[in-house]
């Protein structure tokens, strides 16, 4: 029952109560502290030519790559034919019989 009373207490001591107002000049220093006259911006151009630069190295790995990877396959290729013709070359090792 006390905290009834006691909680009762404090939600009217809020009536009666204005809503909070800010001074006047504060949206005006809020905003000063975003603008930077000093910092840099950045022009489209530059970040189409970056981009561009970006994709073209993208590009050119994965040609590199693929590239690499069809050497690989058939220098495989060749060694295996290789390896089979000296087999067939020689069947046994009595080479002097």
């Amino acid at each position: 029952m006390d905290k009834e009373k006691w909680m009762d207490a404090i939600l009217q001591s809020m009536r009666g109560s204005h809503r909070a107002k800010p001074r006047p000049e504060l949206f005006a220093k809020i905003e000063n502290q975003f603008y930077d006259p000093a910092a840099k911006v950045i022009p489209v151009f530059k970040l189409r030519v970056a981009a561009a630069a970006a994709l073209f190295l993208l590009i050119f790995n994965v040609f590199s790559m693929r590239q690499y990877a069809q050497n690989a396959q058939s220098d495989t290729a060749e060694n295996l034919i290789e390896s089979e013709s000296d087999q067939q070359l020689i069947s046994n090792f009595n080479l002097y019989k």
